[in-house]
């Protein structure tokens, strides 16, 4: 059975909230008011998912889900004040949902299934990556390998060698795309071939690409884009990047 935690005030409203989770088959081990709470009963409870109910003025509950992402558990914001929260400050927690008050039920239950399917995908993704002989290989190939997802094309994996290509971290690229890296233009070339990869769902053979990079500036690489299942559910665009001068 599903977890949710719920942080919001102890009103009839979050009483409320509460009957219509457990309506829908869902487990509410706990209600808190308390942000330090929230972070100690998430530790205690280890739930699936969530869900702050942001009340009028309260910002600090925004600051609980940056520690709550520590502990790598999905969050959704519930709030009936949107036009005083700053949605760029709540973009920066990486909620996986953000719902207006009133709510329809129904949106809530799928966003809280929705959620709990990504995080079930990423951790399947985590398996496939973390296996250790293969992760040894691909973290010091000398070449730039990275893995894409399918429906955002965000950054999932990218090796040594990749970080030292474009300038940036893993923990820069991971959760990130191509147009938080490099300018416009590039970015557009770059995700329009991924999106030829996955249509065509074959190897496309990129003999020229122009990355422009971090540190060593404009650089011309032949990239064959390769897609790739992983597993069962999780469906990756890989891509191996190398000099221009040795495609071989």
């Amino acid at each position: 059975m599903v977890k949710v935690l719920i942080v919001g005030d102890k009103s009839i409203e979050s009483r409320g909230l509460k009957s219509t989770l457990e309506s829908f088959g869902y487990e509410v081990p706990y209600v808190t008011s308390s942000n330090k709470e929230a972070v100690e009963k998430a530790l205690e409870i280890k739930p699936d998912l969530i869900l702050i109910d942001i009340v009028k003025g309260d910002i600090d509950s925004i600051g609980t889900a940056s520690k709550i992402k520590k502990l790598d558990i999905p969050v959704i914001f519930l709030t009936a004040h949107s036009k005083e929260i700053k949605i760029e400050k709540i973009k920066l927690k990486e909620p996986h949902g953000f719902i207006v008050k009133p709510y329809d039920p129904l949106e809530l239950k799928y966003a809280i299934e929705l959620a709990i399917y990504k995080k079930q995908m990423k951790n399947e993704l985590n398996e496939c990556i973390n296996n250790e002989f293969l992760g040894n290989i691909v973290e010091n190939i000398p070449n730039m390998i990275f893995i894409k997802s399918v429906d955002n094309l965000q950054f999932e994996m990218v090796n040594k060698a990749g970080e030292d290509l474009l300038g940036h971290s893993r923990e820069e690229l991971l959760g990130k795309t191509d147009y938080d890296f490099f300018p416009k233009d590039e970015a557009d070339f770059f995700t329009q071939k991924d999106r030829e990869v996955l249509q065509n769902k074959k190897l496309l053979d990129i003999p020229e690409e122009i990355i422009e990079t971090k540190n060593l500036g404009l650089k011309e690489y032949y990239t064959p884009r390769k897609f790739l299942f992983l597993t069962r559910k999780v469906i990756l665009n890989i891509s191996l990047v190398y000099p221009k001068t040795s495609p071989n």
